[in-house]
C-alpha cells in the first residue's frame, strides 16, 4: 500500500471519477487503502464516509486517519455493516444488535438519519454481500445516481445469500450498466457472458456500474502513511 502497488487500476481510476467537493462512500474500507487516496480528492468541500464493521479492521482505519490528519477532516468512519434490513436475519431470523462494537444498518437508514442529500460515487467491497447492500440501498440508488466502483467475484457469492444473477439484476432495475474501469467500455448484463468471456472460475474483476445515460468521464489528474 505504502509503494502504490494494492490495487493499482483502481487507485489510478480515482482521478477521473471523483472531483473537488464530491461526497464518497467507501463501503468495506478495510484500513483505509481508498479512503486516504479519495479524501485527498474530494478536498476541503468534500466529504468521504467510510464503513467497515470489522474491529480489527476499523482499528487500523481510525489508526491511519490519526496518521494523515490532512485527509481525516474529510473523513467520518463508522464501524457499521450495511446490510438490507433492520430487521430479523434472513436465516435464524434473530434480530440485529450490536456487538463488539459493530451496528447494522441499511445505507439509506443511515443516510436518511445524517441527513446526507446526495451521494456522488460508492467504492464497493463487501467478500460478496454486495446484493445485501445494494437492496438496503435502493432508494439512494434511484434518487442520488452514484457512479459505484466494485469487485465482481462471483466465487464468493455463494456463501452469502446471493448470485451474480442477482446482483445483475438489481442493478439493472436501477438503470445500472456496467464497464470496464479505465477503459469503460461496456460489458454485458448477463451472469453466464460475463463469466464466459470476462470473469473466469475463481477468479474476480474491478468494474464501473454507471446511471445509463451518464457519459464516461474524462481522463484525471495524483505522502500518506498507513500502519
Amino acid at each position: 500500500i505504502y509503494l502504490g502497488m494494492y490495487e493499482r487500476e483502481t487507485l489510478g481510476a480515482w482521478p477521473s471519477l471523483v472531483e473537488p467537493g464530491d461526497l464518497a462512500l467507501d463501503i468495506g474500507a478495510n484500513i483505509g487503502a481508498h479512503t486516504l487516496p479519495l479524501a485527498r480528492l474530494v478536498g476541503e468541500s468534500g466529504k468521504v464516509i467510510a464503513f467497515e464493521p470489522t474491529a480489527f479492521a476499523y482499528d487500523k482505519l481510525c489508526r491511519n486517519l490519526h496518521l494523515n490528519p490532512e485527509q481525516a477532516r474529510h473523513v467520518e468512519a463508522y464501524q457499521i455493516m450495511l446490510l438490507d434490513t433492520g430487521d430479523l436475519h434472513t436465516k435464524h431470523l434473530g434480530a440485529l444488535r450490536a456487538t463488539a462494537g459493530t451496528s447494522a444498518a441499511t445505507l439509506d437508514g443511515f443516510l436518511a438519519r445524517a441527513g446526507i442529500g446526495r451521494v456522488d460515487i460508492i467504492k464497493l467491497d463487501v467478500d460478496g454481500f454486495e446484493c445485501s447492500v445494494l437492496k438496503g440501498a435502493a432508494h439512494t440508488l434511484r434518487r442520488h445516481r452514484p457512479l459505484i466502483v466494485m469487485e465482481l467475484a462471483p466465487y464468493v457469492f455463494g456463501a452469502t445469500g446471493g448470485t451474480l444473477s442477482d446482483l445483475i439484476a438489481i442493478l439493472a432495475d436501477a438503470g445500472y450498466l456496467l464497464e470496464t474501469l479505465g477503459s469503460w467500455k461496456r460489458l454485458p448484463m448477463a451472469e453466464s457472458d460475463l463469466r464466459a468471456r470476462w470473469i473466469p472460475d475463481g477468479a474476480s474483476m474491478t468494474v464501473i456500474a454507471r446511471p445509463s445515460g451518464l457519459p464516461p468521464p474524462a481522463p484525471g489528474r495524483d505522502s500518506l502513511l498507513l500502519i
